[in-house]
């Protein structure tokens, strides 16, 4: 079952392979996620094509679907590298994120809202337990 229609992977497979590797691994858990992310995101443009028609799933061959998505990124990588840096920025792709960052924005505000609410009530109750 897809996560959501641009993340066939759901983070709860992110926290398991936190919960499972993050003591081996050099790379800082932000990093983790992106990668987490990019490896996602190229899964699911994989799997498009497949997911609306009747065919059941990509034929992969023979190196199979994590050498097929480990090489696409590895190509987005490379092109990446490639050119001026302002060009990227500048790319219409990058213009079309601000529905995402409404998105994030507003969970951020709920998440900080709640922390707040239960600070006010921890900090009212306290006091009501010193009067």
């Amino acid at each position: 079952s897809w996560h959501s229609p641009g993340c066939p992977v759901g983070p709860q497979v992110f926290d398991r392979l936190e919960r499972k590797y993050n003591k081996i691994s050099a790379w800082p858990r932000p990093e983790r996620r992106l990668l987490f992310d990019l490896a996602n995101t190229v899964l699911s443009e994989i799997l498009a094509p497949w997911k609306s028609s009747r065919r059941c799933c990509p034929v992969w061959g023979p190196e199979g679907p994590v050498e097929v998505v480990w090489q696409t990124m590895v190509r987005r990588q490379e092109e990446l590298a490639v050119g001026h840096p302002d060009d990227k920025v500048l790319d219409p792709e990058w213009l079309e994120v601000g529905e995402d960052i409404n998105t994030v924005g507003k969970q951020i505000a709920k998440m900080l809202h709640g922390d707040l609410l239960d600070e006010i009530i921890l900090e009212f109750l306290s006091g009501c337990v010193a009067s």
